[in-house]
């Protein structure tokens, strides 16, 4: 009997081993050789967090139906652990909020990092890295301490806590290993994707015992099991993705990650095939494409950075003509002319973005008006390099806001700029 519960714990290891290190392969696949699906998964609303909620909401259904299927079950672990996965898969979906179109409350807009009904936005500690360290002391230490101590055994055997077999621990260690070695790009988001994925692998585990238990219960294989959790969960995942998807997220997501963390990172490829990727879907372009694939090609030393920023310029154009109250393309436009050396034509853009702020700023009546055109202040100022006048302003624009997530990015702003100016002293 022995020999073959060792035969099955090394099959089931080897399975699981050899799928980690597949979800391992196709996400450094993505990362550097398909940017544009790698940012579908990790884009908020789209196929990484909707799957990750599903997996949480899957386990948590799967352990309820284990604790009635097996009464030996109904312990404080097991329930605390269903409890634990509902509560992380609806923080995931900010419990529902984009799914139903929920207006973020007041109170809760004003100290929520991202304006959103969740509770691990509105917290400076760092849940993630809690629950990962969370995971390293119940998967790897409790059980050491447990063998060397057996009145600790004894109590979590009361208590009911969740043991992880040997060969699921695979799937924790792929977790592990994006947290502390953080390969790729927005690591965070992939973490919590597998970890999702590790919880529902380990509750269908429990699943399957429990059907074993049972002579007259359907039996499943781990391999069958595992197609079905595989097939259930893309197929609810896609449902979410194109019936609720979130396109502005996604092209802020895609801009970002083309601006910043690939080149950041040294993956300029990479980086420029977003750039393109995002120039061939009109709906993904926002007026400052062109300008921010303009700076990404001048940092590279491309050939190609002065016929980008004309192109950039004629679209700056046509907005000033199609939005003549808005000052943001005349900004844009300065900035476009002060990468081409046109630096008195630029100033004249800038002056021209101010005086309609100025404008926009009298007949503002709210804060939340008065905030947008003082912060577009200070950044016209800050493009002008007039660095006290852009401080002003975006000091003005913080004292004019309560929402958390406005007032970080004026602070952001203001570290820049005095990083900047005393840098310059």
């Amino acid at each position: 009997m022995n020999s073959l519960i060792c035969k099955d714990y090394f099959r089931k290891t080897i399975f699981n081993t050899i799928f980690c290190l597949s979800i391992l392969c196709v996400i450094y696949f993505l990362h550097y050789f398909n940017p544009a699906a790698y940012v579908y998964l990790i884009a908020e609303d789209s196929w990484g967090e909707y799957a990750t909620f599903v997996c949480y909401i899957l386990a948590f259904v799967l352990m309820i139906w284990a604790m009635k299927a097996d009464r030996n079950l109904l312990k404080p672990g097991y329930i605390l652990m269903s409890l634990v996965l509902f509560f992380i898969g609806m923080e995931e979906i900010s419990w529902g909020q984009h799914l139903f179109g929920i207006e973020t409350p007041g109170a809760i807009a004003h100290v929520n990092a991202q304006t959103e009904i969740n509770l691990h936005n509105t917290t400076s500690l760092p849940l993630l890295t809690m629950l990962c360290y969370g995971v390293i002391i119940w998967v790897f230490i409790l059980p050491i301490l447990g063998w060397k101590f057996k009145s600790l055994q004894r109590w979590i055997g009361i208590l009911g806590v969740p043991s992880v077999p040997p060969y699921q621990v695979p799937y924790f260690v792929l977790c592990l290993f994006f947290y502390f070695f953080q390969p790729v790009v927005k690591s965070d988001e992939i973490i919590e994707l597998l970890l999702s994925v590790a919880f529902v692998a380990l509750v269908s585990d429990i699943v399957l015992k429990v059907l074993e238990k049972d002579p007259f219960r359907w039996k499943m294989s781990q391999a069958r099991a595992t197609c079905y959790l595989i097939l259930t969960i893309m197929a609810i995942t896609g449902f979410f993705v194109f019936v609720r998807p979130n396109p502005e997220e996604f092209q802020r997501r895609i801009l970002k990650t083309a601006q910043r963390d690939y080149p950041e990172r040294g993956l300029y490829p990479q980086a420029e095939e977003l750039f393109l990727y995002i120039l061939n879907h009109k709906q993904l372009r926002t007026h400052e494409t062109f300008l921010e694939y303009g700076f990404f090609l001048k940092k590279i030393n491309s050939n190609k950075v002065d016929t980008i920023l004309e192109k950039s310029l004629e679209e700056q154009y046509e907005l000033i003509i199609e939005k003549p109250d808005q000052s943001y393309p005349h900004r844009t436009a300065g900035m476009i002319l002060k990468l081409l050396n046109k630096k008195d034509q630029a100033q004249l853009e800038f002056q021209k973005s101010l005086e309609k702020d100025e404008l926009r700023l009298k007949k503002a009546k709210m804060d939340y008006e008065k905030f947008a055109v003082l912060r577009s202040m200070g950044e016209t100022y800050f493009e002008m390099e007039d660095y006290e006048s852009a401080l002003s302003r975006f000091r003005e624009a913080y004292d004019n806001t309560s929402a958390r997530r406005n007032k970080k990015q004026i602070q952001e702003w203001i570290d820049k700029i005095e990083a900047k100016r005393d840098r310059l002293n």
